[in-house]
């Protein structure tokens, strides 16, 4: 996972900018603690981002508290319909991580939703396409971290390329120095900050 830990609201609004919709398979070779696998899963069972959580406008003088608890049990009524049952798949080679990825999205009642694997990306099968990658890797903002994260990229690389023709490939970057050892060309480029970080939501169309 990258070096700033991707917080929900974020997580969400990267996948809705990914244009996925839950009908082909989304795979995250890179899972972390699976924040984006989640937020994918929760997009296509249609539940409402912070749907559970409480909100400073609540706290406002004009605020109108049964239109929003109107409003609030619309979006149940749509998560209750949801009709996906999309192939949503994390790589974690640590297996502690991984079993924090797991219990994350079993706490999320998405685990059914969400298959967690225990290796390597580089050994990866990804299913039947075409569908979406996503990815928050390390940015190496450490010094002299550059040159370790070199081969990392490189080798996600090949394997996209390998693998995921005809798929959607996208990538958070925090360090435009290691992105060129993919050896890939984006085709969009979308600003993000991640805690501070100036970022790009980098786009890969892979032929």
């Amino acid at each position: 996972m990258g070096d700033a830990p991707l917080k929900e609201n974020l997580a969400a609004g990267l996948i809705r900018l990914s244009g996925w919709t839950g009908t082909t398979p989304l795979v995250d070779p890179l899972c972390g603690s699976g924040t984006l696998l989640i937020e994918a899963a929760s997009l296509a069972a249609g539940h409402a981002p912070g749907l559970n959580r409480s909100f400073a406008l609540e706290g406002w003088a004009d605020f109108d508290d049964d239109l929003w608890r109107e409003e609030k049990e619309r979006a149940r009524t749509r998560q209750e319909q949801g009709q996906f049952q999309p192939m949503i798949i994390g790589c974690e080679q640590d297996p502690s991580i991984a079993k924090q990825a797991r219990n994350n999205a079993e706490a999320a009642g998405l685990s059914h939703l969400i298959s967690i694997q225990t290796g390597d990306f580089r050994d990866l099968q990804l299913p039947e396409g075409p569908g979406t990658i996503v990815c928050n890797p390390p940015y190496g903002l450490r010094i002299g971290a550059d040159q370790d994260l070199e081969a990392l990229y490189g080798d996600l690389g090949a394997m996209v390329k390998t693998q995921a023709s005809g798929w959607d490939f996208w990538l958070l970057s925090g360090n435009a120095g290691v992105t060129g050892a993919l050896r890939m060309r984006a085709s969009r480029r979308i600003p993000i900050n991640n805690g501070g970080l100036d970022c790009r939501w980098l786009h890969y169309q892979v032929r």
